[in-house]
This record gives structure tokens, sequence and C-alpha cells, in this order.
């Protein structure tokens, strides 16, 4: 009889996961806002930087979460997100 490897994830870490694909999807928000000023204003340059700002925050978010989770258990639940 093979035995399981099957990993256990936490809650805490699930919405952890969760909260780091929300911050994610605020960059789209940021660029959906900056589509809708002049280009190279200054309210367009302010939506870029809030999208940036925001994806270097998905990135910090992202690298805690591998801390806490293996890689391959980390993408299946990012795998429902639509790119």
């Amino acid at each position: 009889m093979m035995e399981s490897n099957k990993q256990i994830v936490s809650m805490s870490h699930t919405l952890f996961l969760c909260l780091a694909v929300g911050v994610y999807s605020m960059s789209g928000l940021f660029t959906k806002l900056a589509a809708g000023y002049v280009f190279l204003s200054f309210s367009y340059f302010s939506c870029l930087a809030g999208v940036v700002v925001v994806l270097g925050l998905y990135a910090v978010l992202w690298q805690v979460a591998l801390k806490r989770v293996p890689l391959s258990l980390a993408v299946k639940s990012f795998g429902n997100h639509v790119i």
C-alpha cells in the first residue's frame, strides 16, 4: 500500500493566499482607472504609481506565502485566478 503525501495547509495560510490574490487584483483596478485619464497627465501617473505599489506589495506577500506554504500548494490555490 502506498502512503499518501498529502500536505495540509492551515486555514490562516489559505486566507493569506486569498489576501495576496485580492491585492493582485487591485492592480487591474488601478490600470482601469488610469485608462480614464488623459495620457501623461498627473492623474494617469498617479494611477500607474498605484499599480507599481500594489504589485510590489503583492511580490512581498507572495514571498511570505512561499515561506509558509510549499510552492506546489500555493500555485494550486492561485490557479483559479484568470490572467
